[in-house]
């Protein structure tokens, strides 16, 4: 559920809610981490870094999602077909 990591991720003091202090907070970190070069602005090359950073994510989550049984049975359904 994205809402309740998001929580769990922004509410560094754990009392069920996000404050103002804590999402200023979260910001913060968001900035320094896509601030690569620390020269206090993001340029379009970091962007373009966290964008790739993120898609490499999605590919090995499905990657690991479609395991070995995954292709098997891809296989299988594949040479169903052909006969």
């Amino acid at each position: 559920m994205p809402g309740k990591r998001m929580l769990q991720r922004v509410d560094t003091n754990g009392d069920g809610a996000i404050s103002k202090d804590e999402m200023l907070a979260a910001r913060e970190r968001m900035f320094t981490k896509l601030d690569r070069n620390d020269d206090g602005v993001i340029d379009e090359k970091e962007i373009e870094g966290a964008r790739d950073a993120i898609m490499d994510r999605r590919r090995r989550a499905s990657c690991a999602w479609r395991g070995p049984i995954w292709r098997r049975r891809s296989r299988l359904l594949h040479s169903m077909r052909r006969r």
